[in-house]
């Protein structure tokens, strides 16, 4: 999604580049309105991708909380009470 943003803000800065620059001066009109309705389909088209995104974000299921869980260990080989309380704490590192 982050990429989509850049996208959307590239192309407004790549519309703005060239109507600010001495170049766009020299441009027809017509080239100037055919760069703008392209910008602005790509625009269109990624406001679209991002509503895809943000509906299938939506669509999955929420992570289950770990927190109360039962853990059955009948049958299972196991060391002290099989009614101790466990605290089970993760540490990973993302990089």
């Amino acid at each position: 999604m982050l990429r989509t943003v850049s996208t959307i803000l590239g192309s407004a800065l790549l519309l703005w580049t060239l109507v600010s620059s001495p170049l766009a001066a020299q441009q027809t009109s017509d080239e100037v309105k055919e760069e703008i309705r392209a910008l602005q389909e790509s625009v269109k088209a990624l406001q679209k991708e991002v509503q895809e995104i943000r509906a299938q974000l939506s669509r999955q299921a929420p992570q289950s909380s770990a927190i109360g869980a039962v853990i059955d260990v009948a049958d299972k080989p196991v060391r002290g009470a099989s009614t101790a309380v466990l605290t089970l704490v993760e540490f990973s590192d993302y990089q």
